[in-house]
């Protein structure tokens, strides 16, 4: 089996699991947010949703052990999935009690629910543990050259640290924070890259943060989500007006198609490019390209590979080629 073959097989398992799972987690928490049974009935669907995820936290160990040896085993994609449990099922909980509340007022109360639930992911949970298992980035020369490129572009960094993937085999790299970041980089990534790429990859990391992607993308997600939930509840509450039911339901579908499926990949990929250009534009654009190069061979990730199966990022090959047109002297 060609190399290509091999990481595209990989690529595509995986994606295939992660979009079957998002699925299934979406289309059973739907099930409960709008049954009317009563608790035994919704307690079943979160048992259900509990197995499933169970499942796909042993389908991602097992492709990742075949494909890429990890040495981990699966406790550890099953924290992951566990953690998110907790993290949810109080949500579930809470929209529960709307049951016994009737007519338009769930509407105020799910609302009220779905604000609690958008304010609670700004702290982003998952992200306090990675950043108590990670430890501050040592080498000098690459700190000195991220506060470099930061007060370059504007940003405000507070830290750069190292996350411990080494076992896991995750070449990685991302930033959080809202005013003030902090850029994450894993040490499979950092130790397999030379300084030049490591530069480049924390440069296109900063750009992300200098356009404001993630509060953007927070924005239109969480603005979509109140939208089609306030759509479809629209759509059960008032039953009685004619056709307007029936518009609503409709109205909530195609936002979930457009809005959620075809729109956000489109704009995480122009947002991708955007982090490109403006990384290429403050480094050697050739630190970047090889970058890329190198991550790809490291994750497996295939040079080129179809929208349908990567829909957050530009192929490999596509990053590239506009790098490599990219006029050097603008830096």
């Amino acid at each position: 089996m060609s190399e290509t073959t091999y990481s595209t097989r990989y690529f595509r398992r995986k994606a295939f699991i992660s979009t079957l799972s998002i699925f299934f987690v979406l289309v059973m928490a739907l099930q409960a947010t709008f049954i009317r049974e009563g608790i035994l009935t919704y307690v079943s669907i979160l048992a259900i949703i509990f197995i499933g995820i169970l499942i796909s936290a042993m389908a991602m160990f097992l492709t990742e052990k075949k494909y890429k040896d990890v040495e981990v085993g699966y406790l550890y994609f099953l924290k992951d999935a566990i953690f998110y449990i907790i993290f949810v099922i109080p949500i579930w909980l809470l929209l529960y009690i709307r049951i016994v509340v009737n007519g338009p007022i769930t509407i105020v109360y799910v609302d009220l629910v779905i604000l609690f639930f958008m304010a609670l992911t700004l702290s982003n949970p998952f992200l306090l543990i990675i950043k108590r298992k990670s430890y501050p980035l040592t080498d000098l020369k690459m700190v000195e050259e991220v506060k470099r490129l930061s007060e370059k572009l504007g940003v405000r960094i507070s830290d750069v640290r190292v996350i411990d993937w080494e076992k896991q085999k995750i070449p990685n790299a991302f930033q959080s924070g809202f005013r003030t970041y902090t850029i994450f980089i894993s040490n499979y990534l950092k130790e397999n890259l030379t300084f030049e790429e490591n530069i480049a990859v924390l440069a296109h990391e900063i750009s992300h943060a200098a356009h404001k992607h993630l509060q953007k993308t927070f924005i239109y997600v969480e603005s979509m989500i109140l939208i089609i939930i306030n759509l479809f509840l629209f759509a059960q509450y008032y039953p009685t007006q004619g056709n307007l039911s029936l518009i609503f339901a409709i109205t909530g579908f195609i936002l979930i198609y457009v809005g959620l499926i075809f729109f956000l990949p489109f704009l995480q990929r122009h947002f991708e490019k955007e982090a490109d250009i403006s990384a290429a534009k403050t480094v050697d654009p050739k630190w970047l390209i090889s970058a890329l190069l190198r991550l790809s061979d490291l994750g497996l990730i295939p040079k080129k590979i179809s929208k349908f199966w990567n829909s957050s990022h530009p192929d490999i090959s596509t990053r590239v080629k506009y790098l490599q047109e990219l006029n050097t002297g603008e830096r």
